[in-house]
């Protein structure tokens, strides 16, 4: 949280915190879980994140799963996305990677594998969840239980 107060840059929403605020939101823990269980899968080795943002999600992959390497994609407009880059490449080394430009532009050219977010959505039947942080800072799911 330093590296972003030292900017003085509002905080984008993140998995953790409610846009331009720094209060954790117990509305994202679905989220939170579903992002940590699907790491805790040991042969999930490789994985694309498209917003890379301050790097919450990123951290929480990281520290999940002690295979994963992760490769960031991101536009860079925040003054903090590349110190919180830095801080964790700092701690996990090459486990993570980013990409600093328009995702619509440089994906098509990424021949990587990744193990995808989609796979895990069809197999638990995730559904969005509505709620009033609905944006597009946020994809919420949750599992509908069988009645």
């Amino acid at each position: 949280m330093p590296i972003i107060a030292n900017t003085k840059e509002l905080l984008e929403g993140n998995i953790f915190m409610t846009h331009h605020t720094t209060y954790y939101a117990d509305v994202f823990l679905n989220k939170v879980k579903n992002i940590s269980n699907l790491v805790l899968n040991k042969n999930i080795k490789s994985v694309m994140e498209i917003g890379f943002n301050s790097g919450f999600s990123t951290l929480l992959m990281l520290i999940s799963n002690p295979n994963i390497h992760i490769t960031c994609y991101d536009l860079g407009e925040h003054k903090y996305t590349i110190p919180c880059y830095q801080k964790l490449r700092e701690i996990f080394k090459d486990r993570i990677n980013i990409i600093i430009e328009d995702s619509r532009k440089t994906l098509p050219s990424d021949n990587d594998i990744y193990d995808l977010w989609d796979n895990y959505i069809i197999k638990y039947n995730l559904k969005s969840l509505n709620t009033e942080y609905n944006s597009h800072y946020h994809d919420i799911k949750y599992v509908i239980k069988n009645a």
